[in-house]
C-alpha cells in the first residue's frame, strides 16, 4: 500500500523524537496557542522548509485555520493533511489550500478573501472505502489517509498561506503537515514533552460532527 509523504513525515517526527538525541529532532509538533481564521491573525510559521505536524481541530461549521509561511527564497513548499482514525472520522475529508504570490488563480472558492496578486490551489481528497490508513508506530496512533500532498517549487519571495476548512462546514480534527527538513533543538524539548502528552492521550480529537 502506497503511504503518503505526510504521513511518512509524521511518523519521522515521533521515530526521531523517541530514538534520536535531541540534536536529530525532527517535525515539530504544533498546537495552536490563538484563533487563526484569518489572514491578520494567521499563526506564523518562520521558516516554511522546518517540518511541522499541526494537531488543531474544525470547530464550527465556518471554521477556518490560516498559517503564514514566510518565503525568503526559491524554494519547494510541501504541504499535505491528515485525520486522526477515531470513531466518525473515515468520511472526513478537510479540504486545504497554499495561497500566495505568483500562484493560479483558484476556481474554487475560498473561505478568506486573498490579497491582490495572490492565487492558490486548492487540494481535496476524493472518499475511499474503506479508507487507507496510516499506522504510526511510535506515537502509537492511526491516521486516516485520501487527501493529497502538495508540493511546487516557488520563486517569489513573501508571505504564503496554508488555510484549513470544510466546504460542506463539517466539524473535526486534523493534522497538517508543513515543511520538509528536520530541525530541533534543546529549546524544543519541553514543549514537545507536553505535545507528546496529549497526542498520546487523544485529548486532542473532537467529536465529529456533520
Amino acid at each position: 500500500m502506497r503511504v503518503s509523504r505526510s504521513a511518512l513525515f509524521v511518523s519521522v517526527i515521533w521515530c526521531l523524537i523517541l530514538m534520536a538525541p535531541l540534536s536529530a529532532f525532527a517535525h515539530k509538533p504544533l498546537f495552536e496557542d490563538h484563533v487563526s481564521n484569518s489572514l491578520s491573525n494567521a499563526i506564523k510559521i518562520a521558516d516554511p522548509q522546518v517540518s511541522y505536524a499541526i494537531y488543531a481541530s474544525l470547530t464550527t461549521p465556518t471554521d477556518v485555520h490560516v498559517y503564514a509561511l514566510e518565503v525568503s527564497k526559491p524554494m519547494n513548499l510541501h504541504a499535505g493533511l491528515l485525520v486522526p482514525k477515531a470513531p466518525g472520522y473515515e468520511d472526513f475529508y478537510p479540504v486545504y489550500a497554499l495561497a500566495g504570490p505568483g500562484l493560479p488563480e483558484s476556481k474554487v472558492k475560498l473561505p478568506i478573501e486573498l490579497p491582490p496578486g495572490y492565487g492558490a490551489i486548492v487540494i481535496s481528497g476524493k472518499p475511499e472505502s474503506p479508507r487507507p490508513v496510516f499506522d504510526e508506530p511510535f506515537s502509537r496512533t492511526q491516521y486516516y489517509e485520501g487527501i493529497p500532498d502538495f508540493d511546487r517549487q516557488v520563486s517569489q519571495t513573501g508571505t504564503y498561506y496554508y488555510i484549513v476548512w470544510h466546504p460542506a462546514g463539517e466539524t473535526g480534527s486534523f493534522t497538517g503537515v508543513v515543511g520538509e527538513q528536520e530541525k530541533f533543538g534543546l529549546k524544543d524539548l519541553i514543549p514537545v514533552a507536553k505535545a507528546i502528552r496529549v497526542i498520546h492521550s487523544g485529548q486532542w480529537i473532537i467529536k465529529r460532527g456533520k
